[in-house]
């Protein structure tokens, strides 16, 4: 009996208690505030009965939910208790028992769609009734995060019916979309037994399979077919195996695959640069850092006109091998070449964050400072270089420039970005300016003004950020040093519980949602 998924959905009758952080959100996306929690169980949930469910111990569940009286469920609910006892019979694999609740089934309320579609389709192929479990499966609609599982059973429910062509059009269907997907690797196995394993028209869905699903029976079965009539894989092929090895973690088969063909990837192609990416990675991964950074940091700098999109990856991967061996001065050329030569690349402000502390690392403090400051200029959302600026004025004595970095940052970082540097920005420039000698950090400064300013400073950080790590030890040192300027500050009480949610408006209009 094919099942189309493994976990039971039994969120639409537990009681969930999420809350949201109300800072730091991004404007720009749309928000709506729910009511605090959800509606409680469809029915009385006992706690072995819970724990059942949420251990997927469905032949427990089952004898469970047997258990309940129908008498004792209010009207409505008596369908929904239905569907989770035949949901658990099916998966418990006692699918016939499950028969006798079909009419009880249909007329569940809360249950999603898809869901209930599906189990009206388990239950008629337990009653031996493929076309109307094929009928029940195909109201299940392509959004649907059922859609493809759906499909190859509804498949296989017209082949019990003897509907060939039928099933043979939806594996088509699957088959057309893009590789990897959900459902392709058996849907290609099918067409291809079809055609005929030995014939030459079933080549193509054997190699789709042997390139994007060497992992899955159909594409092990593929391989040893294609195997035996020599077949030669072309770059591309090659790249889109490992990539399949890569997802699943195998690192050894992406290195056995690729290593023998690891001279081409000097020629820059977009195949090529996907190979020595993944190969790359696999070495990385287990730790063979000197292959890892001898391929990568050449081939990140050669892919950046066909392969813009891997090469910042690899020359990060190349710097973080080369950490590993301590080879700082390596690793530093690395990462300041991604900016360099992919400066629109998301990981272009992380070359100079890790350019300039692989150069600190060298002794070479002031060229990693050099290199801090030009990430700040040219990604102005990089807290913890500006965090590193300040703190190395400090460090150096130069307070008065530290208190500049601090300032700036204000300026320029926006809190949602990064919250904890903003904060940190704002308490250390409260702080430097009450106790601005690194040599002497617990006396105060005797400067009214400036310690005047810094009290202020330590105020801020705390009335805005009340709850935070900073406001905390903010009025922490108020506590100290102006105790009655804490005392005059209005006391800000926990927010009541339950908290409403924050949700975005695309997330509530998720019909998987509701």
């Amino acid at each position: 009996m094919p099942r189309l998924f493994w976990a039971v959905p039994i969120a639409f009758f537990f009681v969930l208690s999420w809350t949201s952080p109300v800072e730091a959100q991004d404007e720009s996306v749309p928000m709506v505030l729910l009511p605090p929690g959800v509606p409680g169980p469809a029915f009385p949930v006992q706690e072995d009965l819970k724990t059942a469910l949420a251990k997927r111990d469905h032949g427990k569940a089952a004898d469970l939910l047997a258990q309940i009286s129908l008498k004792d469920l209010p009207g409505p609910s008596v369908g929904d208790h239905a569907f989770v006892l035949a949901w658990s019979l099916i998966r418990a694999k006692r699918s016939k028992e499950a028969v006798p609740l079909l009419a009880r089934v249909q007329s569940a309320k809360i249950v999603p769609k898809d869901y209930l579609h599906l189990t009206v389709a388990e239950i008629h192929l337990a009653a031996n009734e493929p076309i109307k479990a094929a009928q029940s499966l195909g109201l299940i609609s392509q959004d649907s995060l059922l859609h493809s599982r759906a499909a190859l059973v509804r498949a296989k429910s017209f082949q019990k019916a003897g509907r060939t062509r039928d099933a043979q059009a939806i594996y088509q269907g699957l088959t057309k979309r893009a590789d990897p997907a959900e459902g392709s690797a058996l849907a290609l196995w099918a067409i291809a037994k079809r055609k005929g394993l030995s014939s030459p028209s079933s080549k193509d869905e054997l190699t789709r399979l042997w390139s994007h699903y060497p992992l899955s029976a159909e594409g092990k079965a593929a391989t040893k077919r294609l195997e035996a009539t020599g077949f030669k894989p072309d770059a591309q092929q090659l790249a889109d195996r490992s990539g399949a090895f890569n997802s699943a973690g195998a690192w050894r088969s992406t290195m056995r695959l690729l290593a023998p063909h690891q001279s081409a990837m000097t020629t820059p192609s977009k195949a090529h640069c996907t190979m020595a990416y993944h190969l790359g990675r696999a070495y990385f991964k287990k730790n063979e850092v000197t292959k890892g950074a001898a391929l990568l940091g050449p081939t990140g700098r050669s892919c950046n006109t066909v392969a813009p999109d891997l090469g910042p990856k690899m020359l990060y991967l190349a710097g973080k091998s080369e950490e590993r061996k301590k080879g700082w001065s390596k690793a530093a050329a690395h990462y300041l070449a991604i900016p360099k030569l992919y400066p629109s690349s998301s990981y272009a402000d992380d070359g100079y964050a890790l350019g300039g502390i692989a150069t600190h690392e060298t002794g070479k403090e002031q060229q990693a400072y050099a290199i801090w400051e030009k990430q700040v200029d040219q990604y102005p959302m990089a807290g913890e270089a500006f965090w590193r600026l300040a703190w190395g004025a400090y460090q150096s004595g130069n307070t008065p420039n530290a208190i500049q970095w601090a300032e700036r940052t204000l300026r320029e970082l926006p809190l949602a970005v990064d919250p904890e540097h903003y904060r940190a920005a704002g308490y250390w420039s409260a702080r430097w300016r009450l106790y601005p000698s690194v040599k002497a950090p617990n006396r105060l400064s005797q400067d009214k003004a400036q310690a005047s300013a810094g009290i202020k400073g330590l105020t801020a950080v705390m009335v805005n950020h009340p709850t935070s790590y900073y406001g905390l030890i903010a009025a922490a040192r108020l506590k100290s040093i102006a105790p009655d300027r804490l005392a005059a500050l209005r006391h800000i009480p926990r927010p009541p519980h339950p908290r409403a949610w924050q949700l975005r408006s695309d997330l509530v209009a998720n019909p998987h949602t509701q």
